[in-house]
C-alpha cells in the first residue's frame, strides 16, 4: 500500500521520482547498450564492399631518388628481386654487383639502395571462383579451399605497409550465399544471376579484413580469366604505390572472356606490371577445350569435363608473367611432391615481394628498355620491372 507517511513503499512523490531516476537510467543503459553493439555491428557485419571502410596506413618509400635525378627525362627505376637456384632471396648485394645494358651500351647505375623490407607494393590478388576450381587440389580440399587455407601464410609475409586488393572471378550470388561485392563492369555473360568479375575488398592495409573477403567463397560458374586479369591492371592505375603487382591464382582456363589472348599480353607489356601467376592443376600448353555447361532445371549449372580442360594452359600464362619481371608457378593436381606445395609457391611470391633493390640508370633517347643483371653470376636469377620512367 502506498501512503503518504512515508511507511511501506515511501510516497507518491518518492515512487514517482525513483520512477523517473529508473527511466532515465534505463535510457542511458539502453544508449550504452546499443552503442557497443553497433561497435560490434560495425566491426563483423558483413557489407558491400564499396560499404565497407578500408583502412590505409601508407608508408613513405625508402627507396626516393634525388629530385634532380628523378626528373631526368631519361631516368629508370626498376624494383629489383634477386633469386637463388633453390628460390630464396639473395640480400647484402652491392651496386657493384649489378649491371645494366640498353640499346648494346653499359649504362652506369645512377641510384642504388637495397630495401631488406620490400619497397612498399600495391598488390591486386585475383583469384579464381569457377566451376573447375571445385575440383580436388589435395585430398578433402577443392582447389579453392586449399587456396583459402595456405593464403594467409603468405599474406602475413609481406610487408606490413603493402596494400592489398582482392578481385574474384567467377562465383555466384546464389551458390554462395555469403558472396557479396561489387561487379567492376558489366560483361556479355549469359546468365544474369552471375557476376562472373567482382572487387571483393578495395586497397586495403588491413591485410586480415581482405583475407575474411575471401573466405567462405564458393567455387561455381564461367571462367573469364582474361577479362578479369585485365579489371586487375585498371585497378592498379589507382594504386597508391608506383611498386605494383598482381598476383593470379587461377586454374588456368579461360573459357568466357570477351578480351583476347593477345590483346590482354600486349596489355601488360605496356602496363609494366609483373604478374605472379600461381597454376592449379597438371600443365597443359596446346589448346584447351571450352567448359561445356549443359542447362538444367537447377539453380547450379553443372559444368562438364571435355578433355584436357582442367590442364593449365601454361603457355598463355608464362606469356603473361614474362615480360615484366613476373613468375608462373605450376602446383600439380593431385600434388604428388611434397616439396612442392600451394603454401611454398605462395611463400616465394611473398619473399619475392618482400626483399629487393631500387636500381636506377638513365638511359639514351632511342636505346630501348634497360636489361638488368648481376654481374659474373649466372647462376642468379633477376628480375626487374620499372616503377618509375619510360620503357
Amino acid at each position: 500500500m502506498l501512503s503518504g507517511s512515508g511507511g511501506g513503499w515511501g510516497s507518491k512523490g518518492e515512487v514517482t521520482g525513483k520512477a523517473t531516476r529508473g527511466r532515465w537510467t534505463f535510457v542511458v543503459i539502453t544508449a550504452i547498450a546499443l552503442g557497443g553493439c553497433a561497435g560490434v555491428q560495425n566491426r563483423h557485419a558483413i557489407l558491400p564492399s564499396a560499404q565497407i571502410a578500408a583502412p590505409l596506413k601508407l608508408c613513405t618509400p625508402v627507396a626516393v631518388p634525388p629530385k634532380d635525378l628523378f626528373a631526368n627525362p631519361g631516368f629508370i627505376q626498376f624494383a629489383v628481386s634477386v633469386r637463388d637456384s633453390l628460390g630464396r632471396p639473395v640480400k647484402g648485394l652491392k651496386r657493384s654487383d649489378f649491371a645494366a645494358h640498353a640499346g648494346g651500351q653499359i649504362l652506369p647505375i645512377q641510384y642504388f639502395q637495397e630495401e631488406p623490407d620490400g619497397a612498399p607494393t600495391s598488390i591486386v590478388i585475383v583469384m579464381d571462383l569457377s566451376g573447375i576450381m571445385r575440383g580436388e587440389l589435395i585430398p578433402h580440399l577443392s582447389k579453392v579451399e586449399a587456396v583459402q587455407k595456405a593464403l594467409p601464410d603468405a599474406v602475413d609475409r609481406l610487408n606490413g605497409c603493402d596494400e592489398i586488393a582482392i578481385l574474384a572471378f567467377g562465383g555466384n550470388e546464389f551458390a554462395d550465399e555469403h558472396a557479396i561485392g561489387q561487379t567492376p563492369g558489366p560483361g556479355p555473360y549469359p546468365d544474369l544471376h552471375e557476376t562472373p568479375i567482382r572487387l571483393l575488398q578495395p586497397f586495403t592495409t588491413d591485410h586480415r579484413l581482405a583475407l575474411m573477403r575471401l573466405a567462405d567463397r564458393r567455387a561455381y560458374g564461367l571462367a573469364p580469366l582474361y577479362d578479369a586479369i585485365q579489371q586487375g591492371l585498371n585497378l592498379l592505375e589507382s594504386a597508391h604505390y608506383q611498386n605494383r603487382a598482381l598476383i593470379v591464382i587461377t586454374d588456368g582456363v579461360d573459357n568466357s572472356s570477351a578480351l583476347k589472348k593477345e590483346d590482354l599480353i600486349a596489355s601488360v607489356e605496356k602496363s609494366g606490371v609483373p604478374v605472379y601467376a600461381i597454376g592449379l592443376g597438371e600443365p597443359h600448353t596446346s589448346h584447351i577445350p571450352r567448359v561445356v555447361i549443359i542447362p538444367v532445371p537447377l539453380p547450379i549449372p553443372i559444368p562438364i569435363k571435355t578433355g584436357d580442360v582442367e590442364r593449365v594452359d601454361a603457355e598463355t600464362l608464362e606469356k603473361l608473367t614474362a615480360p615484366n619481371g613476373g613468375q608462373l608457378l605450376i602446383v600439380a593436381q593431385p600434388m604428388q611432391n611434397a616439396g612442392v606445395t600451394l603454401t611454398d609457391e605462395l611463400n616465394s611470391i611473398a619473399a619475392a615481394l618482400n626483399h629487393g633493390y631500387a636500381i636506377g640508370v638513365v638511359a639514351p633517347a632511342g636505346s630501348g628498355r634497360p636489361e638488368i643483371a648481376v654481374a659474373n653470376r649466372r647462376q642468379l636469377k633477376v628480375r626487374a620491372h620499372v616503377t618509375h620512367g619510360s620503357q
